[in-house]
């Protein structure tokens, strides 16, 4: 979801074949999709849980990388337990998110202390299903279909997704307004 990592990712691929991609307007679609997400969102918080199309981790860094504040992600890691979901892949992400929020929290799902979550901070839009049971007042965005998105294509569907999801919600919010006046 990193639009500098993915260009690299398909360089090293096309190396790798030899070969050569022609893929500046896929590249410009999924700027301008980010774009727009960021115009529509901005000033905007979220919290990723971890059922989602993707490495949430890198999806949460790729949030703050575009701008977003990201308050919180939700994780099944429990440190030195088999059930960890974490790998050293991981690591790097956790480190750079550290470098551009280190305020962010990283909640624990298998911690026990998680039954009596209250969901203590506001947070407008949650990314996966499991967010948005911590944060029921958020707008979520369940990002979890059967087929996963890849590449620029992947991150525009995402942006696209997000976009709107907040904008069909702002305007619910407007009707709702409007009947109760």
């Amino acid at each position: 979801y990193q639009i500098d990592r993915i260009r690299r990712q398909y360089e090293l691929f096309a190396a790798a074949l030899g070969t050569e991609f022609r893929l500046e307007e896929y590249h410009r679609e999924a700027e301008q999709a980010v774009q727009e997400l960021q115009e529509v969102c901005k000033g905007k918080s979220f919290v990723v849980g971890q059922v989602v199309n993707g490495n949430p981790l890198e999806m949460a860094l790729a949030l703050l990388k575009m701008g977003f504040e990201v308050k919180s992600y939700v994780n099944r890691i429990l440190p030195d337990s088999e059930d960890d979901l974490s790998t050293e892949e991981d690591y790097p992400y956790i480190r750079e998110i550290g470098e551009y929020n280190p305020d962010l929290r990283i909640y624990s799902t298998l911690s026990p202390t998680m039954m009596n979550y209250d969901g203590d901070q506001d947070v407008d839009i949650s990314i996966g299903t499991d967010a948005a049971f911590y944060y029921p007042k958020s707008v979520n965005v369940k990002w979890n279909d059967e087929i996963q998105p890849f590449g620029y294509r992947g991150l525009k569907n995402f942006a696209n997704e997000v976009a709107e999801t907040w904008k069909r919600a702002a305007a619910d919010d407007a009707k709702m307004n409007e009947t109760k006046e």
